[in-house]
């Protein structure tokens, strides 16, 4: 494997979590916009003494706890992916230059990496699920208030 070659892999690695980090922290951005919603409409609720809606605005509000929960796993595991593709690149790029016969080393933290990026990947799947379930309760609770009036 040539040096070139063994350093960029790391690298292109590293831009696709780079661009998993930032959808990511979007989207982190909207569950927290939608909890204080959330929370204002509770507040709101509870002072009216509407017990019904604060429950229902509780669970929503658990709802999105997880999912900020899932999200903040994802990025954890993308930005340490990105730790190990960074690592393994200078690894590769030392055992090269030093002519150290630990090249195994750097392949192998990009393994760790990408196995790290598919358990980051699989917290936003079970996120995305989440919101898919949050939106479909909503639906039928607004499509459940409509029916009552």
């Amino acid at each position: 494997m040539s040096l070139v070659t063994a350093i960029v892999t790391p690298a292109i690695l590293i831009l696709a979590a780079g661009s998993l980090v930032a959808s990511t922290i979007v989207r982190l951005g909207r569950v927290a916009d939608y909890t204080r919603t959330l929370i204002a409409q509770s507040e709101v609720a509870r002072r009216e003494g509407k017990t019904h809606a604060v429950e229902i605005l509780e669970v929503r509000m658990d709802r999105q706890l997880r999912r900020a929960e899932l999200t903040r796993n994802a990025l954890w595991g993308y930005y340490f992916a990105i730790v190990l593709f960074l690592v393994s690149s200078v690894l590769i790029a030392l055992s090269q230059v030093l002519h150290v016969t630990l090249e195994w080393i750097g392949p192998s933290m990009i393994l760790i990496g990408g196995l790290v990026m598919i358990v980051a990947t699989a917290q936003l799947v079970i996120e995305v699920g989440l919101s898919a379930g949050s939106l479909r309760q909503e639906i039928q609770s607004h499509k459940n208030r409509e029916l009552e009036s």
